[in-house]
């Protein structure tokens, strides 16, 4: 089983480090082994992030480099001309990539194939005004607890 994780750097411009550590302690708790983010911002694998960053100049990149894995776009609810998957309802494939864009930027509208998945995290408001590394968080919890079901 492998779990990677894909995502939009929001503070890359200010504090790049800082936005690093939020994305690194959960993608380590959670068992996530590898870490894909664009655009390039510089910051640097150490023995503190124990889980292996890639960094692409943009998502497609991103996307080319994982092939046939299977991809999940989280997304915020919305008006989409696609349909998306309530994450209570979701079940977490295998091998995986998540891929979360950024509270300014949907990945999925553009790059999206027949094959991958949207899935909505739903919120009491249903408007799913999240941070890119909260989404992740909940994603990979849920994950976690179905599979100990």
């Amino acid at each position: 089983m492998a779990v990677a994780v894909a995502g939009h750097w929001e503070l890359s411009w200010s504090s790049p480090i800082k936005e690093a550590d939020l994305w690194n302690l959960p993608l380590r708790d959670f068992g996530v082994s590898e870490w894909w983010m664009w655009p390039v911002s510089g910051v640097r694998n150490n023995e503190q992030r124990t889980v292996q960053l890639f960094e692409r100049d943009s998502l497609r990149t991103i996307l080319e480099d994982n092939g046939d894995t299977t991809k999940v776009f989280v997304e915020a609810p919305g008006f989409f001309d696609f349909e998306t998957v309530m994450l209570n309802e979701f079940e977490h494939p295998d091998d995986v990539l998540y891929i979360f864009g950024s509270a300014h930027f949907n990945p999925t509208v553009a790059n999206m194939r027949e094959d991958d998945v949207a899935v909505t995290i739903p919120t009491v408001e249903g408007k799913g005004v999240l941070w890119p590394h909260q989404c992740l968080v909940t994603v990979l919890y849920d994950r976690l607890v179905k599979s100990w079901q």
